[in-house]
């Protein structure tokens, strides 16, 4: 699950592409780690080197921060998901 707040509406820059991430807390879970449900299960074995699964998940997945985040790479994330809006203007779409 995400949680995504909106905060307002800055004033778009000549120059910039958007959408643009500005910030943003903890990394997503890693393909194949279990979903939300199992997620869990795996920082926790991930971060416990006592933990009778941590050489295994370290072997399978590598290292992994869930502390971690990157608003550049969220960014080009946002902007390779999102329809080419200019398309759905020349072709006389309404955005409201």
């Amino acid at each position: 699950m995400h949680e995504v707040v909106f905060e307002g509406c800055l004033r778009s820059q000549r120059g910039s592409r958007y959408p643009i991430c500005l910030e943003g807390e903890r990394a997503c879970p890693p393909e194949d780690s279990g979903g939300a449900y199992l997620y869990g299960e795996y920082v926790e074995a991930l971060f416990d080197p006592a933990h009778e699964e941590h050489v295994q998940m370290l072997q399978w997945r590598g290292e992994h921060d869930p502390t971690q985040f990157d608003c550049e790479k969220t960014t080009k994330r946002m902007r390779r998901g999102l329809p080419n809006w200019r398309k759905f203007k020349q072709q006389g779409y309404d955005e409201s």
